[in-house]
């Protein structure tokens, strides 16, 4: 998984990464992601349903099962902690989108991006160029930025230019 923006995984996230990637895969669903908080000792996987982009409860109960007997195998390897509490999950409707695959899979879609500088496109408002958070329709991912349709624009932001990225959908209130 090449991280595009944000941080890339430790080796730690990495062994576990490999290790969970086939098992998910074989549980027919993705690995969206994951994180290991060391301070805890706590394993999140973010998994989803490439057709759905979500994920049922059973799912994910079928994916912890899966993974509890690699988990003993591996226990004597130098790289896996002595404990581990193992969470499973949906990404989430507001899900990061941190790597090149994340934001294919996201076009189409509102997100709102984060930026660490703000933009220089022409034709913007004025509280939009100076505004380091915009919402957009993803229109396009490529090896170097994402374009984005704001105000009518299609706006090309750099990933170097991108401290967050997530899924922003519209909630209605009734």
């Amino acid at each position: 998984m090449q991280y595009v923006v944000g941080q890339d995984e430790t080796e730690l996230e990495k062994c576990f990464h490999n290790l969970c990637q086939k098992v998910v895969y074989d549980c027919n669903l993705i690995l969206y992601g994951l994180e290991f908080n060391k301070h805890s000792s706590t394993l999140r996987l973010y998994i989803m349903d490439e057709k759905t982009k979500t994920v049922a409860i059973e799912d994910c109960v079928r994916v912890d099962r899966a993974l509890s007997p690699c988990f003993e195998e591996e226990s004597g390897n130098s790289w896996m902690p002595d404990s581990i509490t193992l969470e499973v999950s949906s990404p989430g409707m507001f899900r990061e989108l941190k790597t090149l695959e994340h934001f294919n899979w996201a076009i189409g879609e509102r997100v709102a991006v984060v930026l660490f500088y703000n933009l220089e496109a022409q034709g913007l408002s004025k509280k939009l160029k100076k505004s380091k958070k915009v919402v957009g329709l993803l229109k396009e991912a490529t090896n170097k930025c994402i374009k984005l349709e704001i105000e009518e624009q299609l706006i090309e932001v750099n990933y170097t230019n991108i401290k967050k990225a997530n899924l922003e959908p519209q909630v209605f209130k009734s």
